[in-house]
């Protein structure tokens, strides 16, 4: 299995693993149903981990941005048919809450997943091959 970095793309020798969230393995389910998935391991290569921690801090900053609005959406869809006419209406409380998932689900496609920076792969030297000793 190949290690490719997440920013540049390319095929590295080591780097911080991804973690596998269900967000990932749903993407991977995808590209496996349609003959996609290439089964690369994803890791962010040593020289790209602060780029890659920009990118991540804004994707972070956009969701909770993005989850804010969907809030403020759903609230006043909700509430404005009531205060305005004095009746519930269902119809306008389901298609702001579908209409409040969508702007959610705008913010995940600039998705990037979480690095494990505690742990480094690193390419199989010569010790790693070799068979640990039985103790006596």
């Amino acid at each position: 299995m190949a290690k490719v970095c997440l920013i540049s793309k390319k095929e590295v020798k080591e780097g911080y693993p991804i973690i596998e969230d269900p967000v990932v393995q749903t993407i991977r389910k995808i590209k496996k149903r349609f003959g996609l998935l290439q089964n690369n391991e994803i890791v962010v290569s040593p020289e790209h981990l602060e780029t890659y921690k920009k990118k991540r801090e804004a994707f972070e900053r956009n969701l909770v941005i993005y989850s804010a609005v969907a809030i403020i959406v759903v609230v006043v869809f909700s509430t404005l048919p009531i205060i305005l006419s004095g009746t519930f209406n269902f119809m306008a409380v389901l298609y702001s809450f579908l209409l409040g998932i969508m702007i959610v689900l705008f913010a995940l496609m600039g998705y990037l997943p979480q690095v494990d920076t505690g742990k480094v792969i690193k390419p199989a030297g010569k010790e790693a091959r070799k068979p640990a000793k039985k103790k006596r």
